[in-house]
């Protein structure tokens, strides 16, 4: 597989939930989770991220999800399914599933729970890179992790390993998100994992967003699609509502508040729809919920 014989990253990608009925992979809400996604016209698909709940899962079950997100992906879908699970051997094996497959590039995110350097960090993905074929999409996400890759580091692993095609930043530090920009070549694509910093991480350079709000509306699209127009005023204004949005739900239980609102927006259900080991809202919380969204995502966005 090489990166040159597909379209490049870019755009609006979904980290996307991972739809649980009664503790079984819940294949029809997948569908009409994908459908969705088709309406608003996002450019990409990315399971099995930190909305996804790839550390809760077994590998068996890891893959499992990729694979119906595969089944029911469009021909045009950019698929980058995350194969990331702390260890390398594990990690590897979900990488090379994901290959066989068909998907376009993989998701690595740093490891997490153990505290590394940047020496131990570089070592961790060479392994993972000396193994795997795919165009690989560096996850930095150090608020869960607990471990941050600098642009210093992912410029080495790049100058050494050319299927190293992006990042994505989820760290909320623009500063940083900049640095990636600045010390990596122009080719290299990097992505905001904020959506309340999308439009402010295009204006700089951003190949796109990875967006978790596409699970339940579209609105990161409509900024991202005005951006693209040249015009900025409509951008803002979708920006200042996607703000408003994460700024509440950051105050909410993540990633449970995805799922919910995922599955009361578009399968028109009052429950969470996670992993029974997670907590789920009260009635209470779910309406208040609901009522406060639905007066920021309106039926056209």
């Amino acid at each position: 597989m090489g990166y040159g014989n597909m379209k490049e990253p870019e755009g609006i990608i979904t980290p996307t939930v991972s739809p649980f009925r009664n503790g079984e992979i819940d294949r029809e809400g997948i569908r009409k989770l994908m459908d969705h996604l088709h309406k608003i016209k996002v450019s990409g698909i990315f399971p099995m991220g930190s909305t996804g709940v790839f550390p809760l899962v077994n590998n068996d079950t890891h893959k499992r999800i990729i694979k119906v997100f595969s089944e029911f992906r469009a021909a045009d879908d950019y698929f980058i399914p995350g194969v990331g699970r702390n260890n390398v051997e594990d990690t590897v094996n979900v990488a090379k599933y994901a290959e066989d497959i068909g998907a376009d590039a993989i998701v690595v995110v740093t490891p997490y729970y153990i505290k590394m350097n940047q020496d131990s960090i570089l070592s961790y993905f060479e392994a993972v890179m000396n193994r795997v074929n795919s165009p690989i999409i560096i996850y930095n996400i150090p608020q869960l992790a607990g471990n941050s890759i600098t642009a210093e580091t992912v410029r080495k692993l790049h100058r050494e390993h050319s299927n190293i095609i992006g990042i994505k930043d989820s760290s909320g530090d623009l500063s940083a998100f900049q640095e990636y920009l600045l010390e990596l070549p122009k080719s290299f694509k990097v992505f905001q994992g904020q959506d309340e910093l999308l439009l402010s991480s295009l204006i700089v350079g951003a190949a796109g967003g990875v967006c978790g709000t596409t699970n339940f509306t579209g609105i990161a699209t409509k900024v991202y699609e005005s951006f693209k127009k040249g015009d900025l005023s409509s951008a803002y204004r979708w920006q200042v509502t996607l703000s408003e949005l994460k700024n509440y739900l950051n105050k909410r239980t993540f990633p449970q508040i995805y799922s919910f609102l995922f599955h009361r927006f578009i399968l028109s259900e009052s429950l969470t729809g996670t992993l029974n080991v997670l907590s789920s809202f009260s009635k209470e919380e779910m309406d208040e919920i609901y009522s406060y969204v639905s007066k920021v995502v309106k039926p056209s966005s």
